[in-house]
């Protein structure tokens, strides 16, 4: 067998929030957390062979399948809504107003300024990057720069 590369744990440290501290009770629920896991793959592992599973799973699978039936019914034959029983099976439209931002200004000159942004092409100044022509500490030194900072939890 050929060598294999391992991929290497990620090191979050520039990405953390407050730095990375490493305190013992988050170890230590951790360490919980990755018991339940290996807990719950031993328990389906178990169950894969007992028949009640294998149905549960076939019947997860039937469910599934007759969902694209019923899609394929709707595109093909319409809508269904009985509001007395809540059955329903339809195809349901959501709309989101996009505004024509030229439009607009010609239309409300005098509100144009308070609802109208410009923005930056961000897949144009990557390309920029790419060829070398600027770099991204030139544009932070300008304070063309600035970030929004999301959240997100990572458990492993």
């Amino acid at each position: 067998m050929a060598d294999q590369k391992v991929k290497a744990n990620p090191d979050y440290t520039t990405s953390a929030l407050a730095g990375i501290n490493n305190p013992p009770e988050v170890k230590e629920l951790l360490a919980k957390y990755h018991e339940a896991q290996a807990e719950a793959i031993k328990y389906q592992e178990a169950l894969k062979d007992i028949p009640v599973y294998q149905d549960l799973i076939a019947s997860t699978q039937r469910q599934a399948e007759i969902r694209r039936l019923i899609e394929v019914a709707i595109d093909a034959h319409g809508n269904y809504q009985d509001i007395e029983t809540g059955v329903y099976g339809l195809r349901q439209v959501r709309r989101t107003a996009v505004y024509n931002a030229v439009k607009f200004a010609d239309n409300f000159p005098r509100e144009a300024a308070i609802v109208i942004e410009q923005a930056v092409n961000v897949k144009a100044l990557e390309g920029l990057f790419k060829g070398g022509i600027l770099e991204p500490k030139e544009l932070e030194k300008a304070g063309v720069t600035s970030y929004k900072e999301t959240f997100a939890y990572i458990i492993k």
